[in-house]
Order: structure tokens, then sequence, then C-alpha cells
């Protein structure tokens, strides 16, 4: 069976590139073709974008573009900035955001890179994790990364047994049963609500879903809703 999707996925940094690694070595793994039936490309490679800001994607998408050959584009990144932004600053928002937003084909992390981690949580932790967010301003103005990482880390090591390390995932991170996790929290409103009101295309734990079930990586999978293609 020959590779029947293609698709170059411009991420915000080496977090996320680090997890598409995983996420590939995964499907490689599972599938019984020659070839899988879908491939992802972190790109720029090894650190990704640099960063979450419309200029930097700005700059990592006019310089990706002319090399992406025959594979379809997703721009990857956390949804906090342009929420940061449309809270506190709507005309600034309004003058870069909003026009790129309607442009471009974004998937974003609701909200940040360690909710869609958390997201591969069992229910119990998962459960834990939007408790802990629910006492902060998390869902309406999104934390930074020094107030919430130190949240996080305490989560992480309870799954792990390990520190946690921005771009640094444990090598058998990507499984079926947390993969299935994920998909059963994705849809979460209080993560989500948030990124629809920035753009009703799908975040990337929804695009992630609707390729994996239409390569028939994962048995059993339910489908995607009719919306996300």
């Amino acid at each position: 069976m020959t590779i029947s999707s293609h698709w170059c996925i411009l991420c915000e940094g080496k977090s996320e590139i680090t997890y598409l690694k995983l996420l590939s070595r995964f499907i490689r793994d599972t599938s019984s073709a020659f070839s899988p039936p879908v491939s992802f490309m972190g790109r720029p490679p090894n650190f990704g974008i640099g960063g979450g800001h419309l200029r930097d994607i700005a700059r990592a998408y006019k310089q990706e573009c002319p090399h992406k050959g025959n594979k379809q584009i997703r721009i990857w990144v956390d949804a906090d900035v342009p929420l940061r932004e449309k809270a506190k600053t709507p005309s600034k928002f309004a003058q870069g955001w909003a026009n790129s937003l309607g442009k471009w084909s974004f998937a974003f992390s609701p909200l940040v890179f360690e909710d869609f981690l958390a997201m591969h949580f069992p229910d119990d932790l998962f459960r834990g994790w939007k408790a802990t967010l629910a006492k902060t301003p998390h869902f309406t103005v999104p934390l930074v990364e020094e107030e919430y990482l130190p949240l996080f880390r305490d989560f992480w090591h309870e799954i792990t047994g390990e520190s946690y390390d921005k771009g640094s995932l444990p090598e058998n991170w990507v499984t079926e049963a947390r993969l299935r996790n994920l998909f059963n929290h994705y849809s979460d409103s209080a993560f989500l609500s948030p990124v629809l009101t920035l753009t009703t295309n799908p975040s990337f734990p929804e695009f992630l879903h609707a390729q994996l079930f239409h390569a028939n990586i994962i048995p059993d999978l339910p489908p995607p809703p009719a919306t996300v293609g």
C-alpha cells in the first residue's frame, strides 16, 4: 500500500516535533503495510517555528510552503497567544490573527501543549488536571508557561514517574491506549470552547483523530464528527 496522506505540520516548538516523531513511529509499528497510510512531517525540523506568535508563524509558513511538495499543510500551535491577545488587545488581534485564521489552516492545541498531553491521561488524572485549572483563569485567559508548568509537573510525575521538561517525552509515550484517551477527552468543552472563539477549524487532536480514523490505524475507533474531514 502506498502512503495516501502526506501532511506537513508546522510545529510551534520542539515539543510538537518530538510528539510527531513518536506518533510516526507508532504508525509505522502499527501498520501492516510496507508504507503507512498516513504520514506527518514536523517542520521546521528540530525546533519548530520557535514560538506561537503570528510573526514567527508567518515567517515559517513562507519558508516552508515552497518545499512542501505534495504534502498538505497544517499549522500546529497553542491557542494561548491569540486567546490572550483577543482578550487583552482586541484591536491588535483583529489586525493580525483574525485575517490569518481565515487564510491559513490552523490546528490549535486546546489550549497549550501540556493540556494536549493531559488529554492522553486516564480519566481520573485528566479530571484532576481540569479541576486544577478551573481554579485559575486558564479557560478565559490561558496561563503562561511559568504559571502552568509547576502545576503540570506534579501530574506528569504521577503518571510517568519522571520529571517533565519541555521538548522531551518518554520513548514509549504514544500508545494506542493513550491515543484512545486523547480522543475521549479532546472535545471537553472547557478546553475546546475557547478555541472555537478563534476558528471553527478542527483543533489538532480533532484533526489527528480524523486522519487516524480514515487510515484505520486504531481498530474500532469511533468516527469523527461529520464536520471534521
